[in-house]
């Protein structure tokens, strides 16, 4: 069962191709752990960034599945985020937030909420 958890601790990775200076298409992966229990999401979809200089918030849309304690689900996660560039190919990700819903046999859990900080490569 999918369930809302406060303290879960995890990782997020993405991947990003840019189709423009302002769209692409983003890969997102991420695990969560809490009291034995763990929830993998795999998700794909559209990013929208407002390139400057020195920073590039961003927003997301991304759909895929989650994979918790043996069951699977569909997933969805809406969010952006704001990155701060510390070089060329270099950024401090200040923040990501998502909300995300997870659906399987006709019963969504809607209460979910990630966030993650980091850094950004860009090749």
């Amino acid at each position: 069962m999918l369930t809302r958890t406060r303290t879960a601790n995890g990782w997020n990775v993405a991947l990003t191709g840019n189709l423009t200076h302002a769209i692409g298409i983003t890969g997102d992966f991420s695990g969560n752990y809490e009291s034995g229990s763990s929830l993998y999401t795999y998700m794909v979809g559209p990013t929208f960034a407002l390139r400057t200089e020195r920073v590039t918030p961003f927003v997301q849309a991304l759909f895929g599945g989650a994979h918790a304690d043996g069951l699977n689900a569909f997933s969805m996660a809406l969010g952006g985020g704001f990155d701060v560039n510390a070089g060329e190919h270099v950024a401090v990700r200040l923040i990501q937030a998502d909300w995300l819903m997870f659906r399987r046999s006709g019963v969504s859990s809607n209460g979910n909420v990630r966030v993650s900080v980091g850094l950004v490569f860009r090749f």
